[in-house]
Parts: structure tokens; sequence; C-alpha cells
């Protein structure tokens, strides 16, 4: 793979795209955000408050440079809607996932919890709007490196949806199947029951 695709570049895409250059796995990264960087001291990661007010892919480019990334840089100010289409591999790093846009992955994280959609179809959306958890830098950069990881070992040409609690990451990658889904569910279900 040549060319790789980050739409959005928050908290995901811009320490998804510093994991991906320093596993030099692509020549040319695209970015694609339209918004400025807006400093705060629990959600700005990777992100100090020089870059405060900087367009988010302007940003990404200073931190990829100084870290000597010799890749090319491309970067959108532009918001990506649904009519995007370009070729490489696309990653939907968006919080705000409702308008579908065509891509090969689909990430999101919240706090401890990491989510990676591959399928094609895809009817549920993970859709992080509002963040519940705290932005954790270790966990972010565990993220980061996971998802390196999956595209690294071809892991998203399976098609899947997985999602990780990174809180378990130091022993080992644990997978959250729709059983274990499943039986959060029925215990709300059968909690709320109970406390009628």
């Amino acid at each position: 793979m040549n060319i790789v695709r980050i739409i959005g570049c928050g908290t995901v895409g811009s320490n998804l795209c510093l994991s991906l250059c320093k596993a030099r796995m692509f020549q040319r990264i695209h970015l694609y955000d339209n918004d400025n960087v807006t400093y705060s001291e629990t959600s700005s990661f990777p992100f100090q408050e020089a870059y405060e007010g900087v367009p988010k892919v302007e940003a990404i480019d200073i931190l990829l440079r100084s870290l000597g990334c010799n890749v090319n840089i491309y970067k959108h100010e532009q918001r990506v809607t649904s009519k995007f289409k370009a070729n490489g591999f696309i990653i939907d790093c968006r919080d705000d996932k409702s308008e579908k846009i065509t891509s090969n992955m689909r990430v999101s994280l919240d706090g401890n919890a990491l989510y990676i959609d591959c399928r094609k179809i895809y009817s549920k959306i993970v859709d992080w709007d509002e963040y519940t958890l705290e932005r954790n830098p270790v966990y972010i950069d565990l993220a980061a490196s996971l998802v390196t990881t999956f595209i690294a070992q071809g892991l998203y040409s399976q098609l899947n949806y997985v999602m990780y609690d990174l809180k378990r990451l130091f022993d080992d990658y644990i997978q959250i199947t729709q059983d274990d889904i499943n039986g959060i569910n029925s215990d709300k279900g059968s909690s709320s029951k109970n406390n009628k």
C-alpha cells in the first residue's frame, strides 16, 4: 500500500497518523480535517498548547517533520462528506460518523474502548459525538499501535467488527465479542426489571 487517507485528525486520527509514519507503512499520507486545534490539558494529546488555533492537518505535519518522518504529507483542510471518493487505504477517524463515507476501516476510541469496523456494509455506527470516558494518553498510544498492527497484519481484509478493552492490554489484547455485548445488555435488562 502506497497511500493512506486519514479522515478526521483529532485524538484518534492524529495519533494513528504518527504511529503509521513511525512504522513506515505508507509513502503518502493524506490528512483531512477542517478544524483547528483547541488545546486542553485533558484532551489534546498529542498536541501541545503552542498548537492552539493551528489547523489540525498543519499541526500533524509539523509534528511529523519534528520526528524526522520521511513521508509525503498532503493536507486537506476540508470536511469529508458522503460524496468523498479517492484511491488508497481510507481510515475514518471522525468523531461523528453519522454521515457514512466509503472507507476501508472506521476507528473509534472512548477511554479504554477501541472499536475497529472493517465491514463493507454496516447498519449500526459507533458514533462518538460525545465522549463519556477520560482520554488517557496510555490508551491513545495503545490504540494507535493496535490499529497500526491490525493494518500491517492485513486483518482489515477479514471485513469484521471488533472491540478491544485496552485496560487489559498490558497482558493481552481482549476482543469483546457479540456474546459479551448481548450478556451486558441482558444484565441491564434484568437489573432494570429488578429495580421496579
